[in-house]
């Protein structure tokens, strides 16, 4: 879990960004935000995954 949190980014965006960002309160955006920063911590992991899994297959 610990390794999905540090490949989420959040662009920096702070408690205060969140609060006062009126482009995000007024259409969902931090919903839109949020949804895109998983998928891009998701494939972040994945690759990741892979290289460890093709490293391993290499050194045998």
């Amino acid at each position: 879990m610990r390794d999905f949190q540090n490949a989420y980014p959040n662009d920096g965006y702070t408690e205060f960004d969140r609060v006062m960002a009126c482009w995000a309160i007024n259409h969902n955006g931090w919903r839109k935000a949020k949804k895109k920063w998983r998928r891009i911590g998701k494939k972040r992991i994945r690759r990741e995954t892979q290289k460890m899994i093709k490293r391993e297959l290499e050194e045998e």
